[in-house]
């Protein structure tokens, strides 16, 4: 995103995206655009946790989102788990492991080039995802799934199909859901397992 002048010549900070801007907007991508499943923060057991979990026919596919270069940086120097993703796998290893058919990185639009020559010089087998949020007000209203595009593709990390991991992404949609009303009923005050009291 480009740094707007204001009128007395004054340079306006660049805009800085938050990882949660990212993640909505990812979740709006991958359900309305692709029509697929989609979760955030999905239990992968010895996998770890991930950040934006989807399954689009028939296919895994997770998303690391990354908002600054130096956390970039940090999954290879520390060797997490999206390091060994660009080694080969094995059979053992995906099932034990829960190894997406695919994987990207989401990074603002303006960290594309420097991702792209970290993962190069990692010999990683991500693709990049970019995240803009000037994309598509041209024609009309911006929309948070006009905001992803896919700028490197992920090479196929296996082709295995894996029903388990869609199983815990329906389970983790439930919790969202369950999370969102909750938040709506804050006025509800639990005393016992058998009372309710409201706030009018």
């Amino acid at each position: 995103m480009a740094i707007k002048k204001k009128s007395n010549g004054i340079k306006q900070p660049k805009y800085k995206s938050t990882s949660t801007e990212l993640k909505m907007s990812l979740m709006h991508y991958f359900r309305y655009k692709r029509q697929g499943l989609v979760a955030t923060e999905v239990d992968l057991g010895h996998n770890g946790v991930s950040d934006v979990l989807a399954y689009v026919e028939d296919k895994v596919i997770e998303v690391e989102v990354k908002v600054s270069i130096s956390d970039l940086k940090s999954e290879f120097i520390n060797k997490t788990k999206h390091y060994a993703f660009a080694k080969s796998v094995t059979d053992k290893y995906i099932q034990r492991y829960h190894i997406p058919n695919l994987f990207y990185f989401c990074v603002p639009i303006d960290l594309f080039e420097k991702t792209e020559k970290i993962l190069d010089e990692n010999k990683s087998n991500a693709g990049i995802m970019v995240y803009d949020p000037t994309a598509g007000k041209k024609f009309r209203q911006g929309r948070p799934m006009d905001f992803i595009s896919i700028q490197r593709k992920s090479k196929m990390l296996h082709n295995q199909v894996l029903p388990e991991i869609k199983e815990r992404i329906i389970s983790r949609i439930c919790s969202e859901v369950c999370i969102f009303h909750e938040k709506n009923c804050e006025h509800i005050v639990f005393e016992h397992e058998d009372q309710l009291l409201f706030d009018i």
